[in-house]
């Protein structure tokens, strides 16, 4: 787990420093954890790669603001306390993946032409809805080709 040659109050030391939300210290905090970020879901929930490094943007947005570090005060060890964010992390990851279901208001008439129930009109949007997930359908197909450090890159670099 990250680097073991910072000793036990160091790392208090640090962890304090990301709960002001001190740049330098979080820089450090993720040089150091990053890899146990990624590599928690994996190890732990036997999650896909592309599902940890998912979650390793949803942590690393929601720890770079440093406020879920002020619960660390060294009583437990740092390991213990650090699974126990990433775990709960993961939980509220795993809330707002979750997908709804949905259903379709278009009905198609006896011609085959789909229609709105509102309208009555035929929704000339399809083909430029198909052509559009076919697109994204491309997309993550060449994705899932990309190194998993460049994906991870990638999304980051999306996100900002």
């Amino acid at each position: 787990m990250g680097n073991l040659a910072l000793s036990s109050d160091e790392i208090l030391g640090l962890v304090q420093h990301c709960g002001t939300g001190e740049t330098t210290a979080l820089k450090r905090f993720f040089e150091l954890y990053s890899q146990d970020i990624y590599n928690f879901p994996i190890r732990v929930f036997h999650l896909s790669e592309d599902d940890a490094s998912d979650f390793y943007i949803y942590a690393f947005e929601r720890l770079k603001s440093g406020k879920r570090f002020h619960s660390f005060v060294g009583k437990s060890s740092f390991k213990t306390w650090f699974y126990s964010v990433l775990r709960n992390l993961l939980i509220d990851w795993q809330r707002t993946k979750r997908e709804l279901k949905m259903t379709s208001i278009q009905k198609v008439n006896k011609d085959g032409v789909e229609y709105s129930t509102i309208e009555d009109e035929p929704d000339l949007r399809l083909d430029k809805q198909r052509e559009a997930e076919e697109i994204s359908e491309h997309f993550q197909e060449v994705l899932r080709d990309v190194k998993i450090e460049s994906r991870v890159i990638f999304k980051l670099s999306f996100i900002y």
